[in-house]
Order: structure tokens, then C-alpha cells, then sequence
């Protein structure tokens, strides 16, 4: 079996990379021998010990070690500092002297490509909001629409009838908000860079971009309530997200 790693778990196809079980612990080898000459924070540690566990994964279940980037133990507050971290060394793993400190022969024309693609990923993680602990993040690049928030992802529906927005976890029904937008709504205005509006009380706010909308979800499913108004939502997310 082989091992894939991607950006995230709606990158196409054409953007993982995929490496044999004998690749892959050449490749994590190079990696973590490169970081051990680099001085790390408490953060940079936690990445590293991340890819020590999925050394320790292909060694006990050999075809179970791909993970994607976003599943990787970042902290939006040193996201920057974290993934140029992770850029050098990956550069320092492809040097000559690190494939030196490995008790076998290294084959570049495998690993390093390996190396190659996953610094474009890491690189990405510079310029895509592909993580976001605070608000989360919507995707409405397909027919269903998906909230990702703190590493899990919550497919949003609606009934043509109720105006209600669902938010479902595999076949658990995490949370009904009531005098909510419809799926269809939420796609058109926010792929054209646009806010919902709505007509809420003095207290509220009364339209919303993406980033209040995702605010408005977080607020919701940080409540542990599993049916709310929306406008209720939408005071918690006005008082902060906790």
C-alpha cells in the first residue's frame, strides 16, 4: 500500500503526494534528522514529534502513515513562523551532508521529488487559510457545502421550507440554527465576495461576509447547543468566540 500526503482533504488528485512505505521512511528519516540541527520552539517541537508518530505509524501499520497538512498540530498565532520553519528543513533535507547521517543508502531520484512537493505544499500553508482554530473555515468549491472547525468537518444543509441550516457530523445532526440562510444562498453571495443580510434586531449585526458567517458557526457549535436561533448565534459570536 501507498502512503499520501495532501494539502488538505478537498485537494484534487493531481496535488498528492504519493510515495511507497520504503519511501516514506526515508523521507521522515530526512526530515526529523534534518530538524534536529535547527532550535525549535514549543510549536516547531510539536510538528516534529508529528512526524516521529507517523514514522512510528508506517513501522507498525505499513500504508497508514499519509496525513494531510491541516491535520498537522499548527497554532494559528505562529502559523507564519511554524511553516517557514518547516520549509527550511525540508531544504536541509535534501542536502547531501543529511542523507550522509542515514545507515543506508539514500535514493535521491525517489526522495528527493518527494521533498520537492512537500515543500510546495508547506509553502502554501503560507497563503491559504487552510487552518483557522479561531473561526474555521467554509468550502464552497462543490455541490455540498462543508464547514471545517478545529479538525472536523461539518457538512451544512438547508430545507426548502424551513428556515433552518443544518450542521452535520458524518450522521450525527450536531446543530439545527433556526431563521438561518439556505446552503444555496450562502454559495451564491459568498463566491461572488459578498455578505448575507438579514433583518435583525438593534442588537445585531445585520449582514454578515464569510469570515462573520464562519464566527456565527464556531459561536454555535462552541456552545454545545444543539438547536439555537440564529440571532442568538450571532450574539455569542458578537461577544467573542470561545
Amino acid at each position: 500500500m501507498s502512503n499520501i500526503i495532501r494539502l488538505n482533504e478537498t485537494a484534487p488528485n493531481s496535488e498528492w503526494i504519493v510515495m511507497s512505505n520504503q519511501g516514506t521512511d526515508c523521507f521522515l528519516d530526512l526530515l526529523i534528522i534534518a530538524a534536529e540541527s535547527f532550535e525549535k520552539t514549543g510549536t516547531q517541537e510539536e510538528l516534529i514529534s508529528f512526524l516521529k508518530d507517523q514514522k512510528d505509524v508506517n513501522e507498525i501499520a505499513p500504508g497508514s502513515a499519509g496525513f494531510d497538512l491541516d491535520e498537522m498540530p499548527w497554532q494559528v498565532e505562529t502559523l507564519k513562523d511554524d511553516t517557514e520553519f518547516l520549509c527550511c528543513v525540508i531544504t536541509a533535507a535534501q542536502n547531501e551532508r543529511t542523507f550522509r547521517q542515514l545507515p543506508y543508502e539514500v535514493n535521491t531520484d525517489i526522495v528527493l521529488p518527494l521533498l520537492r512537493q512537500f515543500f510546495v505544499l508547506a509553502e502554501q500553508m503560507k497563503s491559504e487559510t487552510v487552518v483557522n482554530e479561531d473561526l474555521g473555515s467554509l468550502d464552497l468549491s462543490s455541490d455540498e457545502v462543508t464547514y471545517r472547525y478545529k479538525g472536523e468537518t461539518y457538512w451544512l444543509s438547508s430545507h426548502p421550507y424551513e428556515p433552518c441550516l443544518y450542521l452535520q457530523r458524518g450522521d450525527e445532526l450536531v446543530c439545527t440554527l433556526h431563521n438561518a440562510y439556505n446552503t444555496e444562498d450562502l454559495v451564491k453571495a459568498f463566491t461572488a465576495g459578498k455578505t448575507v443580510k438579514t433583518n435583525y434586531g438593534k442588537d445585531y449585526d445585520k449582514e454578515f461576509d464569510e469570515a462573520g458567517f464562519c464566527r456565527i458557526l464556531a459561536a454555535a457549535l462552541n456552545s454545545g447547543c444543539d438547536d439555537m436561533d440564529l440571532f442568538y448565534a450571532a450574539k455569542l459570536a458578537k461577544e467573542g468566540v470561545r
